[in-house]
């Protein structure tokens, strides 16, 4: 039996030598900490900022090789720009998948511990759908490609909703230039940081609907609140001036980790500090006061996740960072064969003089009849235009094609048709080569998934501590039910284990309070993909389940497979299958054999042979045909609703 020892306090940050100090003391120093926290984030920040400017404006067709056209063209008298080619635009929205994967939590070791990751399952389920986080996905999916970054906040909303209760788990996507984070991070991940600095704006009306008494017991009205901002008004990526926002309020959520042992909170116990105008407004000591103990949950509420990483530094790569000189060079060779061919493209007309007739003149008019002296019909010859555009368009062609390279699934993104490949089965290998092409970055971007999901897992380990009917609403497609109601009674009580003092062996002192331990080993948590609900895809599943004979063995197999694919009349199917290859045991004899496992299971086996030999008997008869997937009556409809 090992000997416990009584963990040491961390001291306070004071006592380090050569360091900068993290005071979280009292409301003034944890002003003045995230004050300059928030500065010296902010500075080195701006390298990043400049980065984001210049995707942004290659997303939005404002390129440099548009402003040296148009000064150029200033310089000789001409109002013209030139077009500019679309592939930064369509390399970003080509390649979004607005699809959220889906939480899997798996149990490991017994029963109980897969009907607790079934529950605790449903209760990510249940916060994803209340939050409509398929809505939100898609400007974070947008962020992710143009900036190279995307971030969710996750945290408990007092005024949300659940049910009949108040209090919720919110989920809003959270634009990466509200966030300033830890400069000492690299590549380490965001919950490595020491703070996190969340500024947003929001309107003086709901600020004070928020705050109004944290203000009243401050003293504080909302003009001395509004006199300070912490960033220029408007967005880093604003394409035109903004009115002065006169009714929004800036806010400084500063979250940080305890850097000492206090009265209210241990060392690395994550903190919050909310500001406004310089003032701190509300302090949340411990944010974790449930699942915090013991340190088993010292997780900042955001997520971090992206594509192409950057192993080098915290933000990532934009999926337009290897194309940016391209698209110059690109818009260049576009752009000097619309001047040219404008310029230069008219036909050239060489004349010697008085080869024409008196008072006759040359036009550009179609058909018209130019009449020359007499015997003067070699003295007019047509020279063409000076400059064709096909030169510089075939070099804009040679560019084009090497951004595509770097998009690597180009044609599959848009939808191309392909001329050799007709087939349904064909067209969906040719998908599902374009998709592995693109595996790595959305592996990363799964990932990313995972940790939102866990951290939801958290959220309602710590809030959802009463008895809460979380209900998942049934989906209906086309009149048809795809999913049905369902509703469980969640309470985190039921997951926490109740772990005991530990004292000292010899003086008997207590070394470790009492605390509830949640355990993270009975569940893993993954993220699967969504399901793909394509013509394609279904008729090709519904191909290969027509091949197939159910029976005892894998007929609920094939019915999961079934609930996958969502289609109509999948529910007619399933229950034919049950009703055939379930034994049904009346529950009087159920009843009389529940204290005899062995007998039981002797029972089950022998009315699954009676019930076989019944269909035998039945099937040569022709009677007691069941359901095939093979038949014409029942071919259902593909996902989506599409007639077939």
């Amino acid at each position: 039996m090992a000997i416990f020892g009584k963990k040491k306090k961390t001291p306070r940050p004071a006592e380090f030598s050569k360091l900068r100090t993290y005071d979280y003391s009292t409301p003034e120093a944890r002003v003045a900490t995230a004050e300059w926290l928030f500065t010296d984030a902010r500075s080195q920040r701006a390298v990043v900022e400049q980065e984001w400017e210049l995707y942004n404006d290659y997303y939005n067709f404002i390129r440099n090789v548009t402003d040296e056209v148009r000064d150029f063209a200033r310089e000789k008298g001409i109002q013209w720009d030139a077009a500019v080619i679309p592939d930064p635009w369509i390399m970003v929205e080509s390649q979004i998948d607005p699809k959220v994967p889906e939480p899997e939590f798996r149990g490991r070791d017994d029963d109980m511990d897969s009907q607790k990751a079934r529950e605790r399952e449903f209760a990510v389920k249940y916060i994803l759908d209340a939050n409509r986080l398929e809505d939100k996905n898609t400007s974070n999916e947008r962020r992710l490609k143009k900036l190279g970054d995307a971030f969710w906040k996750a945290y408990w909303d007092p005024e949300m909703m659940c049910g009949i209760r108040e209090g919720n788990i919110k989920i809003i996507d959270v634009p990466p230039e509200d966030l300033y984070i830890d400069p000492s991070v690299k590549n380490d991940g965001i919950q490595s940081a020491q703070f996190i600095d969340y500024v947003y704006r929001v309107h003086k009306v709901e600020f004070w609907r928020r705050y109004h008494r944290d203000l009243e017991k401050l003293g504080l009205d909302l003009d001395q609140i509004a006199a300070g901002d912490y960033q220029s008004q408007g967005s880093l990526f604003d394409l035109q001036t903004q009115a002065s926002e006169d009714d929004t309020i800036q806010v400084l959520e500063h979250w940080f980790k305890h850097p000492a042992d206090s009265k209210e909170a241990p060392a690395g116990a994550v903190g919050c500090s909310i500001q406004a105008g310089g003032r701190e407004i509300r302090y949340i000591p411990m944010y974790w006061t449930k699942t915090g103990q013991q340190g088993q949950n010292n997780l900042f509420p955001f997520v971090h996740y992206w594509c192409v990483r950057d192993e080098n530094r915290f933000y990532n790569k934009s999926e337009l960072y290897p194309i940016l000189g391209l698209v110059d060079a690109a818009d260049r060779a576009m752009a000097t064969a619309q001047f040219n061919d404008a310029m230069m493209g008219n036909d050239i007309i060489l004349q010697e003089e008085d080869a024409l007739a008196e008072g006759e003149t040359l036009t550009n008019e179609p058909g018209a009849v130019v009449t020359l002296r007499k015997n003067a019909m070699g003295k007019v010859q047509r020279l063409g235009g000076l400059h064709t555009a096909g030169q510089s368009l075939n070099l804009m062609n040679a560019y084009m094609e090497q951004i595509q390279r770097a998009n690597r699934n180009y044609d599959q993104n848009l939808g191309k048709e392909t001329t050799r490949v007709t087939t349904a089965s064909g067209l969906l290998q040719i998908r599902s080569d374009a998709d592995s092409q693109n595996e790595l970055k959305k592996a990363d971007r799964n990932r990313g998934f995972e940790r939102l999901f866990e951290l939801l897992d958290w959220l309602a380990l710590e809030f959802f501590d009463d008895d809460r009917e979380l209900f998942l609403g049934g989906k209906r497609e086309n009149g048809v039910e795809q999913r049905k109601p369902q509703i469980l009674t969640y309470n985190s009580d039921r997951f926490g284990i109740a772990v005991p003092p530990v004292q000292d062996a010899i003086t008997r002192e207590v070394v470790r309070e009492a605390y509830t331990y949640f355990p993270r080993v009975d569940v893993t948590v993954t993220a699967g993909d969504g399901v793909a609900r394509s013509k394609a895809a279904t008729l090709e599943v519904l191909d290969k389940l027509a091949a197939i004979q159910p029976n005892q063995q894998n007929y609920k197999i094939l019915s999961a497979m079934l609930d996958i694919l969502d289609i109509p009349q999948k529910q007619e199917i399933q229950k034919a299958w049950e009703e055939q290859f379930h034994p049904t045991i009346p529950a009087e004899l159920q009843q009389a054999l529940a204290g005899d496992p062995e007998l039981m299971q002797v029972v089950m086996e022998l009315a699954a042979e009676n019930q076989a030999g019944e269909e035998a008997k039945g099937q040569s008869q022709g009677a007691g045909q069941m359901p095939d997937l093979s038949s014409s009556q029942m071919i259902p409809q593909p996902m989506g609703g599409e007639t077939l």
